[in-house]
């Protein structure tokens, strides 16, 4: 939470692997500022940080998140009012469709990070 513009830039000559992500866009009318972007991850990130590792490969997510990924990493659309998650892999996808019980949690745990961002602010 450097409370910079997030904006990774990777070199591909050094780092040639693709790593498909599995972001989550929030639609995010409450935030106002960078400022308030940068709290809302930081609650965010505590809950869905952690229950999204749960699915992950840590082969593939650990050489992921040396240049992509870490935790926090978000990106803010003010113009759009949304906030993108750009932390976790797209594990998370797979184990959803042999399940269908990921969304549900993330739903939960995105909501009940908004209602907490909301009575703070």
């Amino acid at each position: 939470y450097t409370k910079d513009i997030n904006q990774t830039r990777v070199n591909y000559s050094k780092f040639p692997e693709r790593y498909c992500g599995g972001h989550i866009n929030v639609s995010a009318p409450f935030i106002k500022t960078f400022d308030d972007a940068c709290k809302f991850i930081q609650i965010l990130d505590v809950g869905l940080a952690q229950f999204l590792a749960t699915f992950e490969d840590k082969r593939w997510s650990q050489k992921r998140r040396r240049v992509y990924g870490k935790n926090g990493d978000f990106r803010w659309r003010e113009d759009k009012k949304r906030v993108e998650y750009r932390t976790p892999d797209a594990s998370w996808v797979w184990a959803d469709l042999q399940n269908g019980l990921v969304m549900p949690n993330i739903f939960r745990i995105v909501s009940d990070s908004i209602k907490r961002f909301n009575a703070r602010n």
